[in-house]
């Protein structure tokens, strides 16, 4: 029974470790892909905004998101900062800057 017990506590623990270490790569990949990319500014519209809430009571935590349709018709969902994510409105048209999958910025037309 000890042996039982111990190999099934040495293979939780392998797939413990090997989900780590593919969250870690995934999560770093992603990280040198952004870096790789280049910084683009283009002509955008703000066609929608959510905010996604994780966790609850004092864990709770806010994702904003923006979709921006471009110029060229594709659209492209950013995640935001919170403070920006109030002074965006369905509509609002200007110059988005982002790289890859990381917003960079949006310059309202006035």
């Amino acid at each position: 029974m000890n042996l039982l017990a111990g190999l099934l506590s040495f293979v939780i623990l392998v797939a413990i470790v090997a989900a780590a270490a593919y969250f870690v790569k995934k999560a770093l990949a992603e990280q040198l892909a952004n870096d790789a990319s280049p910084v683009i500014k283009t002509r955008a519209t703000v066609v929608g905004k959510r905010v996604e809430v994780t966790g609850s009571g004092n864990s709770a935590k806010s994702h904003c998101r923006a979709l921006f349709e471009l110029e060229d018709g594709q659209k492209v969902e950013l995640p935001i900062p919170g403070d920006e994510y109030g002074f965006l409105n369905e509509g609002d048209t200007g110059t988005l800057t982002y790289q890859r999958l990381r917003y960079k910025g949006f310059a309202r037309d006035i």
